[in-house]
């Protein structure tokens, strides 16, 4: 089971996650939520902490893509920071941390995504739907 506890810290949306991230849906729901209630109230940043996720397949590294499109689609930036033991193998495994910064700790995180100009475009949650790209 995951969870999520959401915080700001001035126009960054920290987000820290605990549990297991296996891909359930209504743990998908959870996290689009929570950054869809940041991107309308103009967060620029989004900070996803994995400190206290212990296990994570391949199901949840498809959520985390999953919303680092929709937060880049907005203009918004997404990092990582404090990922577990167990998690952080299985990031630069599958070299996510080469797509999304990783940063060793919340407060490192933070510190990077401050020194970086944050203009969310105008946001609304429908018109950020993930699709397919249209033939032509």
């Amino acid at each position: 089971m995951m969870s999520i506890q959401t915080t700001s810290q001035g126009d960054i949306q920290v987000l820290q996650l605990s549990g297991h991230m296996t891909g359930d849906p209504a743990h998908a729901t959870q996290l689009r939520e929570a950054v869809d209630e940041g991107l309308e109230a103009g967060s620029g940043a989004f900070l996803m902490g994995l400190a206290d996720v212990d296990w994570i397949n391949s199901s949840g590294l498809g959520q985390i893509l999953g919303i680092y499109q929709v937060i880049q689609r907005s203009g918004a930036k997404l990092a990582i920071a404090g990922a577990s033991s167990r998690v952080g193998p299985v990031l630069r495994t599958t070299r996510f941390d080469k797509v999304i910064p990783t940063f060793a700790s919340v407060d490192e995180a933070i510190a990077s995504l401050s020194k970086v100009k944050l203009t969310p475009l105008a946001f609304h949650p429908h018109q950020m739907e993930l699709a397919p790209p249209a033939c032509v």
